[in-house]
């Protein structure tokens, strides 16, 4: 069968229109991707810096969770914002953990690890590390920021939140 030349026209046209739409569809779904994991990555961070500023106090060289000054533990903010959170000493023990990173099994060992050298990292450069990890089959967005005072590390905290 012979295809006409307004027939032959048409359909690299079509193909023109179809690769373009397919173009555009691939731009915006990056550029929403990269919008979303730079969001979550604010979010993150800022969940820490509000975590340290309204829920960790510093008595006699130990770290300790407080109540908010409006009386709101922890746990519900972790909840309400579906943050994780977990708080490290200066040997790198658990404290206490909130929301995904507090329950963790042999599963999440490779996950744990790079965690674990991230908060290394931020013991000691005394600056925060930001890095996106796989746990349990999703993605997370985590936030390493050493618990310093007077240029002294006394733990670290990390937050995390799931990029899904």
């Amino acid at each position: 069968m012979q295809l006409s030349a307004r027939q032959k026209l048409s359909l690299i046209f079509s193909g023109y229109v179809f690769s373009f739409i397919a173009l555009l569809g691939t731009i915006f779904f990056l550029l929403l991707h990269t919008l979303l994991i730079y969001q979550t990555q604010k979010d993150v961070a800022r969940a820490a810096t509000d975590a340290l500023s309204n829920h960790i106090a510093l008595e006699k060289g130990s770290i300790v969770i407080t109540e908010e000054k409006t009386g709101n533990p922890l746990s519900s903010e972790v909840i309400e914002s579906n943050m994780s959170f977990l708080f490290l000493d200066p040997n790198l023990e658990v404290i206490r953990g909130y929301g995904l990173l507090e329950l963790y099994n042999e599963n999440d060992k490779e996950s744990v690890e790079v965690i674990a050298h991230m908060a290394r990292d931020t013991q000691v450069s005394l600056k925060p590390l930001t890095k996106i990890i796989s746990w349990r089959g999703q993605n997370l967005s985590v936030y390493v920021a050493p618990l310093k005072n007077s240029g002294k590390s006394y733990g670290a905290v990390v937050s995390a939140k799931s990029l899904a």
